[in-house]
């Protein structure tokens, strides 16, 4: 089909491509409207058909039935100035802009939970699988994992962990008390254990003829102290001519000649005192009052109770 520009069409079953018109359309003597550029609530229900730029054709028409408001362009690219809101009817949740310098805002009515969820899909199990929530009521801040609470900020600040423990991951950090006042050189508490260590009894040269039996031997660590314990039996065949040691700390003594109290043993003649060598990971017993070693006191069963604290680099 031909149009004229004077008029008159022309041609059997005519078909046309596309028009455009530099003028004013009129159908029916009616101009027709410029298309909106914005939808209003005003066209939920109504036939909405989209004009595509790139090949300067009309899309498949749609309904639009969303109930929604958009008060503005949202989307893709858009200037989050631009943005307002999206909520439900019932104003149950919300999403929308903040004042000031933009910001995305998530608020629920009644006082009740606003939350940012995340889900593996839409439906059972699968919806919430975590998400950060915030509860109006008492002005705290929660996370949740597998729809399990796991940590809180409470309205005074404090962190709570729910479950789980609290890890540090990475060799050499802790917790830093630098805040608080002091003039040490370091205030950050980097290292925190328990376990067991295994005693040994020996003397210096090796030549007492001693088997150990470990009734308990802990220790906890807390930064670079060790306080440790033990409760050893002895069966003593043979005595040597060195002094009675008690080896097998588990971390070595860099604090120097460090003390150590035995509140009771009959290893090496009852003497209720002693030192930790330095650089080392060894108990030597001494005379009371005095820095001279003892040796191991005859032969037979034998049993020591010792306790004490050093420092260490390790």
């Amino acid at each position: 089909m031909t149009i004229k520009n004077r008029g008159g069409v022309f041609g059997r079953n005519p078909t046309f491509n596309d028009v455009n018109v530099d003028g004013t359309l009129s159908i029916a003597g009616a101009a027709v409207p410029a298309p909106a550029d914005t939808l209003t609530t005003s066209d939920i229900g109504s036939t909405v058909q989209a004009y595509d730029a790139d090949t300067a054709k009309l899309d498949v028409a749609q309904t639009f039935t969303q109930d929604q408001i958009f008060n503005t362009q949202i989307g893709v690219g858009i200037d989050p100035s631009n943005f307002n809101q999206i909520q439900d009817s019932g104003q149950s949740y919300a999403f929308g802009k903040g004042t000031g310098t933009p910001s995305l805002t998530m608020y629920s009515a009644n006082n009740a939970s606003g939350r940012i969820a995340f889900a593996d899909g839409l439906t059972g199990n699968e919806q919430y699988r975590g998400w950060l929530e915030y509860d109006h009521s008492v002005d705290a801040m929660a996370m949740r994992t597998a729809a399990t609470e796991r940590f809180k900020i409470t309205s005074t600040g404090d962190c709570e962990v729910k479950t789980g423990n609290l890890v540090i991951s990475t060799s050499g950090n802790g917790i830093d008390f630098s805040a608080t006042a002091g003039t040490g050189t370091s205030e950050l508490f980097d290292d925190y254990e328990e376990g067991t260590w295994t005693p040994v009894a020996a003397s210096a040269n090796g030549d007492a003829s001693v088997t150990t039996s470990v009734s308990s031997a802990n220790y906890t660590k807390i930064g670079n102290v060790v306080y440790f314990n033990c409760y050893i039996s002895m069966n003593v065949t043979s005595v040597g001519t060195g002094a009675a040691r008690i080896t097998g700390l588990p971390f070595t003594n860099n604090g120097g000649y460090t003390a150590f109290t035995s509140v009771h043993e009959t290893f090496a003649g009852s003497t209720g005192q002693g030192w930790i060598r330095p650089s080392e990971t060894t108990l030597e017993f001494l005379d009371a009052n005095s820095t001279s070693q003892k040796n191991i006191s005859g032969t037979g069963t034998k049993y020591a109770m010792l306790a004490g604290s050093y420092l260490t680099n390790s």
